[in-house]
C-alpha cells in the first residue's frame, strides 16, 4: 500500500526536479513531498507521461492505488513538463452524511425526481462528491440505472451500487459528443443521468435542456454564490440558446451550493473543514417566484428567495440533518 491510501493530501505537484504536496495531513500551503513517496512519485510520473501519450490530451484520469485523479499537465517557462493531480474520488462519503436538512434529503432522493439537479461551489468545495453521493444513493435506495458520461472520468460509479448499477463512459475533450451520449443514455432507458461538471455552451444548453424533456440530470458547475452559480450557468447556455432563461427556469429542479469552512484547531498548523451548504427548490409548485426571476434575469433578486426557503426549512418541524 503507498501513501496514496495512508497519507491526507489535497493536491500533487510533479516536476522533473521536484514533488510538491498541498495541504499535507490539514497543514497549510505547500509542502515538499517526504523522501519515502520517491519510489511511487516516479511511478505516478511515469505512468502519467503514459497516459498523456496514449489520450494526446494534457488533461485526463488516472487511477493509482485504487485511488482516481484528475491529471493536468503544464509546461513552464523553462520547458519543464509538471503534472498536477487533485483527488477526484472523495465521493466515498455518503449521502446521509452529508448534513443536508431532511426536506432536501427527501426531495434529491424522490423517485419521481426530474429536472437538473446542479450542484455547485467554488473549487474544492466537494460538489463532486456530494454529486456522486447522491447518484449512489438512488442506486441503492431506489434500484435505479444511472448513465454517467464525464470529461474527464473524476467518480468511480461504474458497476454495481446495491440493487442498482451506473454505466459510465468517457465523453470526448471537445464535449461535442456530449449531446449524443445524452441520446444513448435516454435509449438505455436511464433513470437518471450523470454528467459530471458543466464547463463549456453545449454541456449547459444539453443539460438544461434534457431537463426540460423530462430526464433527471445530476451535474455540477463552477460558482461564488448560489445565485452566481445559476447566472453563470444561463449565461453558459445562452451561448448556444437565446432564449436559455427560459429554459434554465423550466429545466432546474434543485440547485445546491456548497464550500467548505477551515478553522484553525488547537494544535499548531492543524486545520479542520466543514461542509456549509445552501440550496434553492425550483421545481416546487410555491417556486412560481422563483422561476419567473430566473426567466427575466434577476439572479440577484434570487437571495431572497434562497433566504426565504432556509427560514421554512429551519423552522419547519423537520429537524436538519447532523
Amino acid at each position: 500500500m503507498s501513501f496514496i491510501q495512508t497519507e491526507r493530501f489535497f493536491d500533487l505537484y510533479i516536476g522533473e526536479s521536484f514533488c510538491d504536496v498541498s495541504k499535507l495531513n490539514g497543514r497549510k500551503g505547500l509542502t515538499p513531498a517526504p523522501l519515502e513517496w520517491s519510489e511511487d512519485l516516479k511511478d505516478i510520473r511515469a505512468r502519467c507521461a503514459k497516459v498523456r501519450e496514449s489520450v494526446g490530451q494534457d488533461e485526463f484520469s488516472l487511477v493509482y492505488d485504487d485511488r482516481t485523479f484528475r491529471v493536468t499537465t503544464m509546461v513552464d517557462v523553462r520547458g519543464e513538463t509538471i503534472y498536477v493531480l487533485a483527488i477526484a474520488d472523495e465521493q466515498k462519503r455518503r449521502f446521509a452524511d452529508l448534513g443536508y436538512p431532511r426536506p432536501l434529503c427527501d426531495a434529491l432522493l424522490a423517485p419521481d425526481l426530474t429536472g437538473l439537479v446542479l450542484f455547485g461551489g467554488p473549487f474544492g468545495a466537494g460538489k463532486t462528491t456530494s454529486a456522486a453521493a447522491l447518484a449512489i444513493a438512488r442506486m441503492e435506495q431506489l434500484g435505479e440505472l444511472i448513465y454517467a458520461a464525464e470529461d474527464p472520468e473524476e467518480t468511480n460509479l461504474n458497476g454495481p451500487h446495491g440493487p442498482g448499477r451506473c454505466l459510465q463512459v468517457p465523453i470526448r475533450r471537445d464535449g461535442l459528443d456530449l449531446e449524443e451520449q445524452l441520446a444513448r443514455g435516454v435509449r438505455s432507458r436511464a433513470d437518471a443521468i450523470y454528467i459530471g461538471e458543466i464547463r463549456r455552451p453545449s454541456e449547459a444548453y444539453q443539460a438544461v435542456q434534457s431537463g426540460v424533456n423530462g430526464e433527471l440530470i445530476i451535474a455540477t458547475a463552477h460558482g461564488a454564490s448560489l445565485s452566481d452559480l445559476i447566472e453563470r450557468t444561463a449565461a453558459l447556455a445562452s451561448a448556444k440558446q437565446s432564449s436559455a432563461n427560459g429554459l434554465l427556469a423550466a429545466g432546474l429542479a434543485i440547485v445546491i451550493f456548497q464550500q467548505l469552512e477551515v478553522v484553525p484547531l488547537q494544535e499548531k498548523g492543524e486545520t479542520a473543514a466543514f461542509l456549509r451548504s445552501d440550496f434553492l427548490f425550483v421545481n416546487k409548485s410555491e417556486s412560481d417566484s422563483v422561476r419567473a426571476k430566473i426567466r427575466a434575469g434577476r439572479f440577484g433578486d434570487l437571495e431572497q428567495e434562497i433566504e426565504l426557503q432556509r427560514n421554512r426549512v429551519l423552522w419547519s418541524n423537520d429537524t436538519p440533518r447532523a
